[in-house]
């Protein structure tokens, strides 16, 4: 398993931070990766195959890093660590 967490540093409504990381899941599926989110919305987690390939993981950087450019530029102005 892989996580990371997203930094809501100005959100202290639990339920915000859980629809935030809702939010992100569902932006980052219609990119095409399927993600789960814990820790009322803060973490992150993907669980790639075993026997992932190299170049499996070079695209699922690539769209992590399109989900997180499009969700900060969106609606949602945070910053994300």
């Amino acid at each position: 398993m892989c996580a990371f967490d997203l930094s809501f540093d100005n959100i202290k409504d639990i339920q915000e931070q859980k629809q935030l990381g809702e939010a992100f899941c569902v932006q980052a599926l219609q990119n095409g990766i399927l993600l789960q989110h814990c820790n009322n919305g803060k973490t992150i987690r993907l669980l790639p195959n075993y026997r992932v390939t190299h170049s499996e993981i070079e695209q699922c950087i690539y769209l992590l890093e399109t989900t997180l450019e499009q969700f900060n530029h969106d609606t949602y102005q945070y910053k994300f660590a």
